[in-house]
C-alpha cells in the first residue's frame, strides 16, 4: 500500500492481478480521509483488485458533482481502463 498526499492506493501482489477485475474506489464522507480505509486496501488488493481511496473535503449533496469530476480525473491519471468501477460510500 502507498499513501500519497491526496489518496492511498494498493495494487495486487505480483502474479495475483486479475485483468478482468474492476478497480475499486473507496470514498469517505465528511470529516474523514482516504487513509480511513487503510485496513481495507491491502486485503482487497490481495484478491487481485486495484484499490484507491482518495481524500476529499467532504461528501455533501452540493459537492457530489465536483467530487465525481475529481474521481474521474484521479482514476484516469492512474491509467485505469474503461472497466466498471465499484464505488462504496462510507
Amino acid at each position: 500500500m502507498r499513501v500519497h498526499a491526496d489518496y492511498c492506493e494498493a495494487q495486487p501482489p505480483p502474479g495475483k492481478a486479475r485483468p478482468d477485475a474492476p478497480a475499486i474506489l473507496l470514498v469517505h464522507g465528511f470529516g474523514a480521509f482516504g487513509d480511513h480505509w487503510r485496513a481495507n486496501l491491502q486485503p482487497l488488493a490481495d484478491q487481485g483488485f486495484q484499490v484507491y481511496a482518495p481524500t476529499f473535503p467532504g461528501c455533501v449533496v452540493t459537492v457530489v458533482a465536483a467530487l465525481l469530476g475529481c474521481i474521474t480525473l484521479m482514476i484516469a491519471s492512474k491509467g485505469v481502463s474503461h472497466q466498471p468501477l465499484r464505488i462504496r460510500w462510507r
